[in-house]
């Protein structure tokens, strides 16, 4: 094992980031779904 344990740490934290960018674009979008679908729902029933 070559390399430092600073090195892994910085890997890993590289990781941990993405990790949580990645779930907090899915949880955006998802959120974003969501509304979207609410609106739509208020719109058809404002149609009645």
């Amino acid at each position: 094992m070559t390399e430092s344990w600073g090195n892994i740490d910085d890997k890993n934290a590289d990781a941990e980031r993405r990790h949580i960018e990645e779930r907090q674009k899915v949880e955006r979008r998802e959120q974003e779904e969501k509304e979207r679908r609410d609106k739509e729902q208020r719109d058809k029933r404002e149609d009645r």
